[in-house]
This record gives structure tokens, C-alpha cells and sequence, in this order.
């Protein structure tokens, strides 16, 4: 049985903090989603195989009111833009998850 040779426990972080965790040998092995940190990380070689298993998408929702006028919107790089334009409050968790990276 699979269990009984290896044991797996998950840490369920940011982005930002599980690669500083695979920096610091905690980990062996790290799923994240921001590819630029990625890649670094690979290339300053702290990671030796990468891969693509999944994606994500994002969805960017607001008040009914739409104050930046970006409903119906299809990419939400001009969504963001949009929002930047009109100075519309914009709220994101701010950490160094992948999510926030993007």
C-alpha cells in the first residue's frame, strides 16, 4: 500500500510562503500557481523538475452598481486597467499567495 511506504502531509500556504518553505528544505515538493516565481525559483535552483498539472481562472466581481464599468468584460488584465482608470476601490488579499502575484 501507498501509505505504507510514504507519508504525506499537506501545508496549505501561499505561493510566496510555500516556496520559501521548499527554499528551506522543509518541503519536497510544492504545488503553486505564480509561474514567474516559479521559474525563478527553478532557476536559481532550488527546484529541479517543473511542471504544469492544473490551471485557474480568475473571476473579478464587484458591487451591482459596476462603478468601473467592467461588466461583461472577457479578459480581466483590462478589467484591472479599467479599474485602475476610474479609481474604482479595489480589494485583494495582499500577500505572496499566486493569486495575489497575478
Amino acid at each position: 500500500k501507498f501509505r505504507d511506504y510514504f507519508r504525506i502531509d499537506v501545508i496549505a500556504v501561499g505561493t510566496g510562503k510555500a516556496l520559501k518553505l521548499a527554499e528551506n528544505g522543509d518541503v519536497d515538493v510544492v504545488l503553486v500557481h505564480a509561474r514567474k516565481l516559479e521559474d525563478a525559483f527553478v532557476a536559481a535552483r532550488y527546484g529541479v523538475y517543473r511542471q504544469d498539472v492544473m490551471y485557474n481562472d480568475f473571476v473579478v466581481v464587484g458591487p451591482s452598481g459596476d462603478p468601473a464599468r467592467i461588466g461583461g468584460m472577457k479578459k480581466a488584465i483590462e478589467a484591472f486597467a479599467k479599474i485602475a482608470e476610474k479609481k474604482a476601490v479595489f480589494l485583494s488579499r495582499g500577500d505572496e499567495s499566486g493569486t495575489h502575484q497575478k
